[in-house]
C-alpha cells in the first residue's frame, strides 16, 4: 500500500520518517476518533513528529488521489455497477437499476471564534451544532466510492449535490451496457433528478387537503429501500 500510494520518505522541518511508518500512523490515527496525544505512546514518538507526519501525508494523499474519491472510473465499470444493481435487486428492489446509496454526513466541529469566521455558516439547524458536511455514495458491499466536501454545515444535501458536479458524472458514467441510466438512491430531499432516485411521497392537492395515500407497491418499495440504505448511514 505504501508503494501504491507513493508515500515518500521525507525530511520535513528536520523530521525523518519512512513510508511504512507514515502509512501505519495514518491508518491507526483514522481508524478510531483519536487525539494526537493518544497516538504518542503507541508509536513512541513525540507530539511534534506525530503531528508533522500525519499532516504531511494527508496533504500528499489529497493532492494525488482526491479525484478517485470523487469518481473512480477504473473501478466503477459498467460490469461492476451492474453487479451492484443485481445485488440490490436480489434484496427486494424491483427495478434492478439502483447500484448505490447517497447521503450527506455531518461532522461536528468546535464553535469557530466570531472574529475569525461567521459562525452562522457552519451552524446546522438539523444537527443543532456547528458542523462540516461531506457527501458520499456507498455501495452495497460497504465501500465508499464517492466523497465530496467539506461543505458548510448549513448547506442542504440537495444544495451540495447540485454544487458537487456529481450529477454530470452519474449522467455520463452510471449506465448499463445498453446505455440505460443507472441510479443511486437517496432520501426524499433529493427528489427525482438525473442519477438519483428517492422514496415515494404522498402529495396533497393543495390547501389543507389531506395527502393521497401511497399505493401498496410504493409503500413496499419505501420500506425495502429504507432497510437497504442503512449502509450509507
Amino acid at each position: 500500500m505504501a508503494f501504491i500510494l507513493r508515500i515518500p520518505s521525507k525530511f520535513q522541518y528536520g523530521i525523518c520518517y519512512t513510508a511504512y511508518d507514515a502509512l501505519a500512523l495514518i491508518l491507526y490515527r483514522l481508524s478510531l476518533p483519536l487525539r494526537l496525544k493518544d497516538v504518542v505512546d503507541r508509536f513512541n514518538r513525540d507530539l511534534r513528529w506525530i503531528s508533522t507526519v500525519f499532516n504531511d501525508v494527508c496533504v500528499h494523499l489529497d493532492q494525488n488521489f482526491h479525484k478517485k474519491l470523487e469518481w473512480d472510473s477504473i473501478f466503477l465499470t459498467q460490469q461492476q455497477l451492474q453487479r451492484y444493481c443485481d445485488y440490490v435487486h436480489a434484496n427486494g428492489e424491483p427495478s434492478g437499476v439502483i447500484w448505490g446509496f447517497i447521503d450527506g454526513t455531518h461532522w461536528k466541529i468546535c464553535r469557530p471564534q466570531p472574529e475569525t469566521f461567521d459562525q452562522s455558516l457552519l451552524w446546522s439547524g438539523y444537527k443543532h451544532a456547528h458542523t462540516m458536511v461531506f457527501q458520499s455514495i456507498v455501495t452495497p458491499d460497504g465501500l465508499l466510492v464517492h466523497v465530496k466536501g467539506p461543505y458548510e454545515g448549513r448547506a442542504s444535501d440537495w444544495e451540495i449535490y447540485k454544487d458537487s458536479g456529481l450529477q454530470d458524472k452519474l449522467k455520463e458514467y452510471a449506465k448499463d451496457e445498453n446505455g440505460q441510466q443507472l441510479w443511486v438512491y437517496g432520501h426524499a430531499g433529493y427528489g427525482m433528478s438525473e442519477g438519483v432516485m428517492s422514496s415515494y411521497r404522498a402529495w396533497g392537492m393543495g390547501g389543507n387537503r389531506a395527502a393521497a395515500p401511497l399505493q401498496e407497491d410504493q409503500e413496499v418499495f419505501n420500506a425495502n429501500m429504507a432497510k437497504q440504505c442503512i449502509v450509507v448511514e
